[in-house]
């Protein structure tokens, strides 16, 4: 039997999640009045996009994004932008040595890595 342990950030805007290679599982996002956008780049703000989606212009409609099998591989870091989100949760692989990021202005609203998740696969 294998595990994933799994960390989440919450973010209201665009920042760099991690400093070294991660798996993108999940986004659960919340869509505003205006429809907007949720793009993930490996290697930094002006890296390749591994995934991009438009969101819905509608208030508070769940967008629910769930990676088949082994989510999305971003080799050197994960940088997140979005746009005319309420609120996006991302959920990444725990890379071993990991050093997340926590923004206090304008950036992640919380970080949750104190005792990640373990989900057997």
């Amino acid at each position: 039997m294998s595990y994933v342990k799994l960390n989440s950030l919450q973010s209201d805007g665009s920042s760099q999640v991690t400093t070294t290679r991660t798996r993108l599982r999940n986004v659960y996002a919340t869509s505003s009045a205006s429809a907007g956008f949720i793009r993930i780049r490996d290697g930094g703000s002006a890296g390749a996009v591994r995934f991009e989606v438009t969101t819905p212009g509608t208030v508070d409609i769940f967008v629910p994004i769930e990676f088949p099998k082994d989510g999305i591989l971003c080799e050197t870091d994960m940088y997140v932008e979005n746009s005319n989100l309420t609120s996006a949760t991302f959920v990444f692989d725990a890379p071993v040595n990991a050093q997340l990021l926590e923004l206090g202005v304008e950036g992640w609203l919380h970080v949750v890595d104190g005792s990640p998740l373990e989900l057997s696969a």
